[in-house]
């Protein structure tokens, strides 16, 4: 962070350390509240380390937090601040047959961003009751856009030939950077629920509870449209 004069490498620096503080914090509130997970990591990594783990939680919480608020001062123009309450940031990517396409252009409508790949075991088991609901919501202002980190095109496409997704699906490309690095999209499924007003409203819900919070947003959307 201090060396590199790329501000783009130095805000993705931070945000690593940020987030590798923030899961070892959390890494440590289950070792301290299993004793058998705590048991099975003093056998792999020594009992004298997982108790200086331990003993620094605090400290690691508060340069986690430290570190948060770095980049949102300091590198809020390169990476968008996610949070829920905060207006999604514009998404430029390619659909499935190379078209560009922008989230912008859902204005008006719930949308579900849905980053997913093919060989993730979670993310298949959504298909399901994803093909449902897109089914029930099919005459509302509803859209449910995939994207998919997978690394081939064609891994995808291929995927999509036997298996029913009946929806929007994005690839936005192997290549560095773009909307995987923006969104900052470390591990899959991840969920956002974004309302009519462009508002980031939900994040990592699925199953009954994502229905549940498209039904209350798109219920919202009504109600406005009837005043």
């Amino acid at each position: 962070m201090a060396r590199n004069p790329s501000r783009k490498i130095q805000a993705l620096a931070c945000r690593e350390l940020a987030r590798w503080l923030a899961s070892t914090v959390r890494w440590s509130e289950d070792l301290k509240q299993n004793p058998a997970e705590r048991s099975n990591a003093e056998r792999i990594w020594g009992k004298d380390h997982i108790a200086w783990i331990i003993a620094n939680t605090d400290r690691a919480k508060k340069d986690a937090e430290a570190l948060a608020l770095v980049l949102q001062e300091s590198y809020g123009d390169i990476f968008p601040d996610l949070s829920i309450g905060k207006r999604a940031p514009e998404i430029g990517s390619h659909d499935i047959d190379g078209k560009s396409v922008k989230l912008s252009a859902f204005k008006g409508r719930v949308v579900v961003l849905d980053f997913w790949a093919t060989w993730c075991g979670p993310c298949r088991a959504m298909i399901p009751h994803q093909r449902e609901m897109v089914e029930r919501l099919k005459d509302k202002p509803f859209a449910l856009v995939s994207i998919s980190i997978d690394e081939e095109k064609e891994t995808l496409t291929k995927f999509l030939a036997k298996e029913k997704m009946p929806w929007i699906h994005w690839w936005p490309g192997n290549n560095e950077g773009g909307v995987v690095e923006d969104w900052n999209i470390y591990r899959v499924p991840t969920i956002y629920v974004i309302d009519a007003q462009g508002v980031i409203r939900h994040k990592d819900i699925r199953g009954e509870e994502l229905e549940a919070g498209v039904h209350k947003l798109l219920e919202e959307l009504e109600q406005k449209s009837s005043n």
